[in-house]
């Protein structure tokens, strides 16, 4: 019993590193990752899993396209399949070719390239050229397909025999993506026109094998591969890098010899072709510029290229339709194809359609190209009114956003719940297209007509890139609510088809009049049922809408019917891929070419510390550089890219932030500290204030495979010996401080106060008597900031400032000559010194020099008086 109450009430004197709080702290942020309650809400920037909604479909499309009309089932299933390859193919230019050829030569500093590096980089990429040739080939091959599968459809020869009636029926999901195919190849030609550093590169690597050719021996390279070598390079320069890929594909022969069915002279196919570029054109021009357009850019531009690839087929020109064209270009007189890559429509048009050109008048050609400077110039005006307006409607649909998601639906309302839920997820999508839109348009126009931006403009791009990863995050925040409702909302648009459908399918059985056409439009009727009795795939709408583009003709619905479907159908879409359209559209890897406002961006927040939590949402968008980046073919490793661009980022971040962050507290300690002294005016209602407090409470911010801790955790330090040499503390981890001992683990790497423990750590070691205005300057920076210093562990002072014993009886001959003794204070006082004080050794001196270096001094000392040393 006497044990127990002794260990009980004995507490041992401990001292406190603060390790066990953190490791508590620890602990709860593992019970918190790890807690069911967490399902709600996930984390942007912490979360290990991401959540991904996109069905993926399991059938092929032979077993998808099953009905009893075998007819039609081939000219569907062909169709598709077409369709299919085209969004694999542009999937593949977007992720692989686009990011390789754009990137190529970043990564190596102009100051740093040696001899020979321009070449090696040549070398590394002809590879990948090679495989871009491969790829532009088989593009050709499937326009070619198109092509002769929509001219087999509709044939004007009276002898051929007719697959299915075709009077009606417009397969227009087929020529939306043979013209997002002819995108494709016109946004490698403006990659290829735009790169100067790869042609500079081209021309380099040539004249090195010129060289080689001369010397094969002394490269090692033997004679007999030379010559196949430079052939293929001159096939790679003829196809891809004079830029005109988009040209070869529209001026190939059509016509094959001993075909039965025509291309350029089938009538039939060509009205069928002008018919879908009319139709798509109207329904792109009436959403141009409007809230509710969400692709109509692209889509516009896929029309540019079918256009001219009808003009180069058939050798005829709407002039109509070619002014119209021409028009929309004072509406969007610019386009972004792929990151920092713009296409002008106009020049396109002129350029690709000569024909054409010259029946307008040079004063209407030139009154679109210069609306281009006078589109610019509103735009860049207005920007601080867009990005306010944007500000007020993204944060609005925030707040909707998560008033909808937190509470439960009821039973009784499911349906209008849903409608709800879908409605605010479609305009999350509109807002981040339309901000998305200006951010691009503006940044991208103003470098390739090199136009200045003021630093007005600049803060409000900045800005509407904040509200773009604000709309993305908030999809995050809510994943798992936003899953679930995505599941019941595509069934309930998938109920709204099949009502629709079904009606128009009864009116189909009951008129008792039988035809083939009627036949075809019963079973494509029924293959859309069927499609849509599934889960809601790419493939399995892809196969409705080609079913729909049959089964509405011969005014199977009524005009009030239609147009629900379509929006249902539309609405279908853009649910099914919600996931992938945000990101999408929030994607802001084209800040790679615009790193340029970083540093006036960071100004701006250092200014306006008050909104420095937007911080997180600019990194984020930095971020999505990163994977666009890795597909770069020039170097080696992909690490020497993304390496040299962390460092340029952390290298603007510390000095346009970091840094001057840091001066400017230590200044604000100092003067605080220092108030008996006079100083200048610090009136806060004088001079202003800024409160600089906001950056501490920022969470870290991740970027790459690191968190930037601006305010920072405990950063734990050994106590320093007395009788050790004090070293200068340059970095957390600096080598062992004395007899071998190292210093221990940082916690949580900070910036700020790591700069202000070495500050105040080296000051200290220079001036011990100081050591009380820096402890109070760290107790002041906890106090104010909340920031939590380290102690530094060091002597307050160096035996009172005197001079040593043992030193003094070392150099006894220089005491003798520079002291004097006071026989009344017994005391030694300097005789002269070149400073304001006089040096004194008393008795106390004596005992701090035995208490420092022992009592073995004590011999040395006699033996020095006594002159036997």
């Amino acid at each position: 019993m006497a044990m127990e109450s002794l260990s009980v009430d004995w507490e041992f004197d401990r001292f406190d590193d603060g390790s066990q709080k953190e490791y508590i702290t620890q602990l709860q942020g593992i019970e918190e990752a790890l807690d069911d309650t967490v399902g709600d809400v996930w984390d942007f920037v912490l979360d290990p899993i991401a959540l991904k909604l996109l069905p993926y479909e399991q059938s092929s499309l032979l077993e998808l396209i099953k009905t009893d009309n075998k007819v039609l089932n081939k000219v569907i299933t062909v169709y598709a399949a077409l369709c299919c390859e085209v969004k694999k193919l542009k999937f593949e230019a977007e992720t692989k070719f686009y990011n390789g050829l754009l990137y190529y030569g970043e990564g190596v500093s102009d100051s740093s390239v040696v001899e020979g590096e321009s070449q090696i980089q040549m070398g590394c990429f002809i590879s990948f050229l090679q495989e871009l040739s491969c790829f532009v080939s088989r593009c050709f091959e499937v326009v070619t397909g198109m092509v002769h599968q929509l001219a087999a459809l509709y044939s004007s020869s009276k002898s051929a025999a007719k697959i299915i009636e075709s009077s009606g029926v417009h397969f227009q999901t087929v020529y939306e993506h043979l013209g997002d195919l002819l995108v494709v190849l016109i946004t490698l030609d403006e990659i290829m026109a735009n790169h100067s550093t790869l042609k500079e590169h081209w021309k380099m690597y040539k004249r090195l094998l010129k060289s080689v050719h001369h010397n094969p021996a002394k490269f090692a390279v033997r004679e007999e591969k030379l010559k196949p070598f430079e052939k293929l390079l001159l096939k790679l320069e003829g196809q891809l890098l004079d830029s005109m890929i988009f040209q070869a594909c529209v001026e190939q022969r059509f016509d094959s010899p001993g075909e039965e069915c025509p291309v350029s002279k089938n009538s039939a196919f060509a009205e069928e072709f002008a018919y879908n570029i009319k139709t798509l054109f109207a329904n792109v021009e009436s959403k141009l510029g409007e809230p509710s357009e969400i692709d109509q850019r692209d889509k516009y531009a896929a029309i540019c290229g079918l256009f001219v690839l009808h003009f180069h087929i058939f050798r005829t020109v709407d002039k109509k339709l070619y002014r119209s064209l021409l028009d929309v270009c004072k509406k969007v007189p610019a386009v972004t194809l792929a990151a920092n890559i713009i296409w002008f429509p106009d020049t396109f048009l002129i350029n690709k359609v000569p024909a054409a050109a010259k029946l307008l008048d040079k004063k209407s050609i030139q009154s679109v190209q210069s609306s281009r400077d006078v589109f610019l110039q509103q735009k860049t005006q207005a920007l601080m009114k867009d990005m306010q307006a944007y500000y007020i409607f993204v944060t609005s649909w925030m707040m909707k956003m998560e008033s909808i998601l937190s509470k439960e639906p009821k039973p009784e309302k499911m349906s209008e719940d849903l409608s709800i839920r879908c409605n605010v997820f479609l305009q999350g999508i509109l807002y981040a297209y339309s901000i998305s839109t200006i951010i691009k348009t503006t940044m991208n126009m103003c470098m390739s007509l090199q136009r200045p931006m003021t630093k007005t403009s600049v803060k409000a791009l900045c800005r509407l890139v904040e509200l773009l990863k604000a709309v993305e995050h908030t999809f995050h925040r809510r994943s798992l609510v936003v899953a679930d409702s995505v599941s019941h909302i595509t069934q309930q648009l998938q109920h709204q088809a099949l009502a629709s459908i079904s009606t128009a399918k009864k009116r189909v059985i009951s008129e008792k009049k039988y035809s083939e056409q009627r036949l075809d439009v019963l079973s494509a009727l029924v293959l859309a049922e069927n499609t849509l009795y599934g889960p809601s795939t790419k493939e399995r709408r892809l196969i409705m809408s080609l079913a729909l583009s049959v089964g509405t003709q011969m005014k199977t619905f009524k005009d009030e019917e239609l147009m629900p479907l379509q929006l249902v159908l539309k609405k279908l879409d853009l649910i099914s891929e919600l996931r992938e359209r945000v990101k999408v559209q929030c994607d802001c890897s084209f800040l790679y070419w615009h790193r340029t406002v970083f540093p006036i961006y960071l100004d701006d927040v250092y200014e306006n510390s008050v909104d420095a939590a937007r911080m997180h949402y600019m990194f984020s968008a930095l971020r999505d550089c990163v994977p666009a980046m890795l597909h770069a073919k020039h170097i080696e490793s992909c690490d020497l890219l993304l390496e040299c661009y962390d460092a340029e980022i952390m290298e603007v971040l510390n000095k346009h932030m970091l840094d001057k962050l840091c001066k400017e507290i230590e200044k604000d300690l100092r003067l605080s500290v220092h108030t008996h002294l006079k100083l200048d005016d610090r009136n806060p209602f004088k001079v202003g204030i800024k409160d600089l407090a906001h950056f501490f409470s920022l969470k870290p911010i991740r970027f790459f495979n690191r968190f930037i801790d601006i305010k920072g955790s405990l950063v734990m330090m050994p106590k320093v010996p007395k009788d050790s040499t004090v070293p200068l503390r340059d970095t957390p981890t600096s080598p062992a401080l004395g007899g071998g001992q190292p210093i221990s683990t940082v916690v949580s790497p900070s910036y700020v106060t790591h700069y202000l423990d070495k500050t105040f750590y080296n000051l200290t070691t220079v001036a011990l008597h100081d050591w009380a205005t820096y402890s109070e300057m760290r107790n002041l920076a906890t106090q104010r900031y909340g920031l939590v210093m380290t102690e530094a562990h060091l002597p307050s002072q160096t035996l009172e400032q005197g001079l040593d014993v043992l030193e003094i009886m070392r150099n006894i001959h220089v005491f003798v000559s520079r002291y004097l003794y006071n026989l009344n204070n017994q005391i030694f006082i300097e005789r002269t010194s070149n400073n304001k004080h006089l040096n004194t050794i008393n008795i106390r001196h004596i005992a701090n020099s035995i208490r420092t270096h022992g009592t073995g001094i004590m011999n040395t000392t006699v033996c020095r008086k006594l002159g036997f040393l």
